[in-house]
């Protein structure tokens, strides 16, 4: 039996290793979501995305590069028409499962299903934990 090891791509040195509020965040957002991409980000004004999976990358037809070129390392820029979410306040007190569309890498928009949660990262920042499971 092959067992299956999902990358993590940083997008910088904040998240070189997890703590344990992360890694229960992560494990929270699979429980309430199924085994789907992940996410990690900052609550900055821009949403800064920190860590993108493989298999988040996968399911939507990106590479690293491809998604970094799309997104810009923003949040804001990976869903599809959601501004009002993604004001940082507004983002900040969003909690659990919900619903909402990205784009895709080949521009098509994807209807995706959510749980976020939070978590401190080892500087002890508050960051916020996304699972996306694509439909």
């Amino acid at each position: 039996m092959k067992i299956y090891e999902d990358k993590i791509y940083s997008l910088g040195e904040t998240v070189t290793g997890q703590t344990q509020a992360m890694s229960q965040a992560v494990q929270k957002t699979l429980e309430n979501n199924g085994g789907v991409g992940i996410m990690t980000g900052s609550y900055d004004q821009n949403l800064s995305i920190l860590s993108v999976n493989n298999l988040l990358l996968h399911s939507t037809g990106y590479t690293f590069d491809t998604f970094m070129e799309q997104t810009k390392g923003s949040l804001r820029n990976f869903f599809y028409d959601e501004e009002d979410i993604l004001e940082r306040d507004r983002f900040l007190q969003l909690h659990g499962t919900g619903e909402a569309q990205i784009l895709a890498a080949d521009g098509t928009v994807k209807n995706v299903r959510l749980c976020k949660e939070d978590a401190t990262d080892e500087a002890g920042r508050q960051i916020w934990v996304m699972s996306v499971q694509v439909n």
